[in-house]
């Protein structure tokens, strides 16, 4: 019988699987759900930061799913008026936060 390997000695190989695997569908909202939960997962279990690091950077700006609870992230849309330059004096700002977690 194999060896078995330690998650941590393949996170990167394991994150482009996942998402290999469900490339073609990766566009509708029950794959990004789910790769979302996959790659929540395999964050829970590692102890590389490194890995941490890309996996919430999928998870939360590519699927846009809050890596902490799972929730779908929202966007907040303002408009900040700046007085002390001349018209247009509009800046246009947007952010993207987890409704649950930073709500």
């Amino acid at each position: 019988m194999s060896e078995l390997y330690n998650v941590d000695d393949l996170g990167s190989e394991l994150i482009d699987c996942v998402m290999e695997c469900y490339r073609d569908d990766i566009d509708k909202e029950e794959t990004k759900e789910l790769v979302s939960s996959i790659l929540r997962y395999l964050y829970s279990i590692t102890k590389d930061n490194k890995i941490k690091s890309q996996i919430a950077d999928i998870v939360e700006n590519q699927l846009e799913y809050c890596i902490t609870c799972g929730n779908k992230l929202s966007y907040y849309e303002w408009e900040e008026i700046h007085t002390e330059v001349p018209p247009p004096n509009v800046e246009y700002m947007s952010t993207i936060y987890c409704p649950c977690c930073d709500g």
